[in-house]
This record gives C-alpha cells, structure tokens and sequence, in this order.
C-alpha cells in the first residue's frame, strides 16, 4: 500500500502514520485508534496512552514474538513512577527497582531505555518539564507547541537577547538547575521586577536595591532562588550576566587553541537545555553545563570526559546516539558507576553535556 508524503506513510505492518496540521508532530495509527506522536514516534501526550500503543509500537523497537510479562512489568513500571512523582524515572532507578541487570534489559529491550522502555510507555524525560504540577498557577500551561523553540544562550546558559525571554524559559532553566519547588508568583513578582528594571536602564538592579524596593529580606530570597542573586534571579529573568563564574581549575586540558574561545560565544539549545546543533559544541560548553548541574563538586573528571568523548566519537561516526548498552560496554563500566558520574541520568546527563540528544 502506498500513500502520498502529504497524507503521511504506512508501515510494513498497516500502522499508519500521518502528519498533522501542527508542524513536525504526526498522528500514530493502530487498531483504529489514533496516538499524537513526535517525528520519531514518541508519544506526545502521556495520557492518550494504553497497552494497544505499546503493542503497535513493540517491532519498531526490535521486539519480536510480542510483549511478555517481562516487557509490561518495567513498562508499567515506568507509566506508575511517573504517575506517583510525575516524572520518568532514569534507567539506574529503573534498573535497581527491578533487580535488573543492563544485559538482561537489553535483551528485552534491544533499542536501549529511552527508546524501547520509555517510548512503548509513552513516557520520557521531557514528560517532567512539561507537568502541570511543576507549575503553581494553572493559567501558566506550558505544552508541546514549544518543542520547536530555541534560545541563544551564552556558555553559562544565560539568554542572550533578553527580547526572546518568555516565561517557558524560566520554568524550564528552573527545572534544570534542580530548584526544589515551582516557580510561584513570589519567584515571578522578582523576575518580573529584574526584567522590567533592565528594559527601563539596561541594566540588572542591584541585590540591596531589589530586596529593598520588593521589602524582602537575604533569607527570604535566598529560599526562592537557592542558587543566589546572579546565577539564579538574573539567569531566570533572561537578563545577560558577563562575570565569569567556572574556575579555569574546573576545565580540561585541552587544546591550546580551545583556551582562546571567547567567553561570548553564543549556542543556540532548545527548551530544555539540549545543544540544537552538536557541531556547535566544545568542552567549554561540558564543563560550564556540568556546574548547573549534579555532577558531583560541579567538575568533570577524566573519567567524564571519557564517557563525554566515546559520545562525540561515536555520533560523528554513525550519526546516531549510541545505546546505553554500547557505551557501558565500549567503556568497561556498569550502570552504578555511569549513575555516580551523571546522577541525572545517561539521556540528561551524559548525552546533554556530549552536545547530543535522541529527542
């Protein structure tokens, strides 16, 4: 059977897959039931799930015979964890909880995690930074219509252009940099505040001068933004910070040509922090990533860039994401140790600071 590229594709097995109106995303047929999904078949919305999606997808992702108890033990799994805290919990979690080795989950899961497991659960990481829950006042929705956006941002992950900030922005830099709540109107009356004084005079008032002119108190503000005045007000308020804040101790020996990149040098990423193009990336660009996030002391070690560099090396030969599976083999490491070197998980650790990403 054959369809035109206007109306979408059907596959070998009669699952038909067509584009919508909504530019790059697609509808997933199966048993006469329609899935929205990405361009590479992930599920969109979490909810529009059940086990006749799974099924449909299962020989996509190299499983054969059809589901077994096995399979829907870890998929349902992963669909309850992320029902109970509302987010996709990553392959070391997953891996503990159900007393799993790496070669046993591959055998059921040949695509590896994040495309086997989490995609017939119609789950991924992107599901957390999207969650109602996340976000205090339910008028502030955020959804898939950004996906497609990017922001320029600085090596430090600050936006360049303060014109393109939205609130999406805040919410998502607020997620990556691990705040322990929701922004709350308290967060946003200051960011409003920092982005309004920095339209008027061009720039960033002062700490003494917002504390006072908000009548907050250094503890109070410090509750709200953990991660302090610059790196995390300024930072969330998408206003521009130029003072350097990553000790040369904390970068890698390099290149002694890589020592004269300007710290200006612009990349451009999407809503959750992932590099669009990994072209643009360099090992600036890891070790300033690495100190927002939860590498232990904020610093990589040899042994990260060992993992760090087998990504790059590996993408630039197959254009692809390496599994899981390769990389811990390729490097001789098992998951305990992948998860001390990237606490927040192979996809969101040690694939975001490689530069790369699956979706």
């Amino acid at each position: 059977m054959q369809t035109s590229k206007r109306n979408g594709s059907t596959d070998p097995k009669g699952h038909k897959t067509a584009r919508t109106k909504t530019s790059g995303y697609k509808t997933y047929s199966y048993k006469s039931k329609q899935y929205r999904v990405d361009v590479k078949g992930f599920l969109l919305f979490p909810q529009d799930w059940d086990e006749d999606f799974a099924e449909g997808k299962a020989p996509g992702v190299g499983i054969t015979g059809g589901l077994t108890d096995q399979h829907w033990n870890l998929i349902w799994f992963v669909r309850n964890n992320f029902k109970r805290i509302n987010q996709c919990p990553t392959i070391f979690v997953m891996c503990k909880r159900n007393c799993l080795g790496l070669g046993e989950l591959r055998v059921l899961f040949p695509a590896g995690y994040l495309r086997g497991v989490c995609k017939l659960a119609g789950v991924t990481y992107r599901e957390a930074y999207m969650q109602h829950l996340y976000i205090e006042d339910k008028s502030r929705c955020l959804d898939y219509s950004y996906d497609s956006k990017t922001y320029a941002t600085d090596i430090r992950g600050f936006l360049i252009n303060p014109s393109e900030w939205d609130e999406v922005f805040a919410f998502h830099k607020a997620y990556e940099m691990k705040f322990p709540d929701c922004l709350t109107d308290a967060h946003f009356k200051i960011i409003y505040y920092l982005r309004d004084r920095f339209m008027k005079e061009s720039q960033v008032p002062t700490i003494v001068e917002t504390c006072e002119d908000l009548d907050i108190d250094l503890i109070e503000l410090e509750k709200l933004f953990p991660t302090g005045y610059l790196r995390g007000v300024c930072k969330l308020a998408g206003v521009t910070y130029q003072e350097g804040d990553v000790s040369q101790t904390s970068m890698p020996v390099i290149a002694d040509d890589l020592n004269v990149i300007s710290a200006n040098k612009v990349y451009t990423v999407d809503v959750r922090g992932f590099l669009i193009d990994p072209s643009d990336w360099d090992e600036y660009y890891a070790t300033f990533r690495a100190y927002d996030m939860k590498i232990p002391g904020g610093k990589l070690t040899d042994d990260h860039w060992r993992i760090i560099n087998y990504l790059r090396a590996s993408f630039e030969g197959t254009k692809k994401v390496p599994t899981v599976y390769k990389t811990c083999e390729a490097n001789k490491i098992d998951l305990e140790e992948l998860e001390k070197l990237f606490p927040d998980g192979y996809q969101r650790g040690a694939v975001k600071l490689a530069g790369l990403r699956v979706i």
